[in-house]
C-alpha cells in the first residue's frame, strides 16, 4: 500500500484527530483525521495532489462515503 503514519509537528497536531496523518508517497496522498473510532471507524479530509478520486480508492479500502469538497480536497468516512 506504500502509506505511513507520521506525527505531526506539536504546534499542528489539532489538525488531525491523534495528532497524526496518513501519507502516501506513491500516490502523493494527505489524510487528516476528523474523527477516529476503534478499528475501521473514522472520517476526515483528504488531500490529493493529482486530482484523481481513483488514488483515495487505490490507498484507503475501507470506506463507505466521498464527498468532493473543492478541486483537491475530499471528505471520506467509514
Amino acid at each position: 500500500m506504500g502509506s505511513e503514519l507520521l506525527l505531526l509537528p506539536p504546534k499542528f497536531r489539532y489538525l488531525s484527530d491523534g495528532g497524526e496523518i496518513i501519507i502516501n508517497q506513491s500516490k502523493t496522498i494527505f489524510f487528516f483525521y476528523s474523527y477516529r473510532g476503534i478499528l475501521d471507524n473514522y472520517n476526515g479530509f483528504i488531500f490529493v495532489v493529482d486530482k484523481n478520486v481513483n488514488s483515495i480508492k487505490e490507498v484507503l479500502e475501507d470506506f463507505s462515503n466521498i464527498i468532493q469538497m473543492n478541486e483537491h480536497w475530499y471528505w471520506i468516512s467509514s
